[in-house]
């Protein structure tokens, strides 16, 4: 589902570390072999951490102490370019001479258009992921929305998984409080994308999202990792669709 709707998803990678007062000093260094490499035109260094900016494909990759983040507007934007990916993350731990990180994440954020009105989906809601309304008459009367968070496991990750239906107002108003959105574009002046963006995923939709991770990750199992829980986050948000929809998963 998240591939299906690739430019209604964003997308966060998350590599976080113990932190050390040297590593403040080598991000300089660490700019200086990064940003060739990176394919991104524009970049910002505030001291402690250095920040890189591609507007054009909707990406930003965030490196400070203790964590390296990659940020993406679109699903498959990290997929696409996978190994380039990987070298960046490789600069970075090489650089900082890490050989573990203490947590690996990725969470897929959708803003699903699955042909139904919120209503009709909050109404879906009940039956399917929720005992039906009328159960909850007692407690509270004409239903009128919902949401619904699960923690635990899946395939050797650690998940945390959200779904609600959204208006259209909700809908924006999320996509407005993404974190880091200002630095996915250029000059306000002259970029319209992020406007597009908006546009895109106006509407009432489903919002879908899925945080996997992992303590403990060893550098060199980065790439699997961004592999894996890519098609697990695909497959976990078409199987809890199908749920919301009572098809067979």
């Amino acid at each position: 589902m998240f591939a299906a709707q690739s430019n209604r998803t964003n997308t966060a990678l998350e590599l976080s570390f113990k932190s050390d007062p040297r590593y403040i000093s080598r991000l300089s260094s660490l700019a200086g072999r990064i940003f060739p490499e990176a394919d991104m035109k524009h970049w910002h260094s505030t001291g402690n951490a250095l920040l890189l900016r591609d507007p054009t494909a909707r990406r930003i990759l965030i490196v400070n102490n203790q964590k390296l983040q990659l940020q993406t507007l679109a699903f498959d934007t990290i997929t696409k370019r996978l190994d380039h990916h990987v070298k960046l993350i490789d600069l970075a731990a090489n650089e900082f001479d890490l050989k573990q990180f203490e947590n690996a994440s990725f969470t897929a954020a959708g803003f699903l258009d699955i042909g139904m009105s919120h209503r009709e989906m909050n109404d879906l809601m009940f039956g399917t992921y929720f005992r039906p309304s009328g159960v909850y008459s007692t407690v509270c009367e004409k239903l009128s929305d919902s949401n619904l968070t699960m923690f635990g496991e899946k395939n050797g990750y650690q998940l945390d998984l959200y779904i609600t239906p959204m208006t259209v107002d909700q809908v924006l108003a999320t996509f407005d409080a993404i974190t880091n959105l200002e630095h996915f574009a250029d000059p306000k002046l002259f970029d319209s994308g992020l406007k597009d963006i908006r546009s895109t995923v106006e509407g009432d939709a489903c919002y879908l999202r899925v945080h996997l991770h992992k303590p403990d990750l060893s550098a060199f199992e980065i790439k699997p990792f961004i592999s894996e829980s890519n098609t697990l986050a695909n497959s976990i948000a078409d199987n809890a669709i199908k749920l919301l929809k009572s098809l067979p998963t």
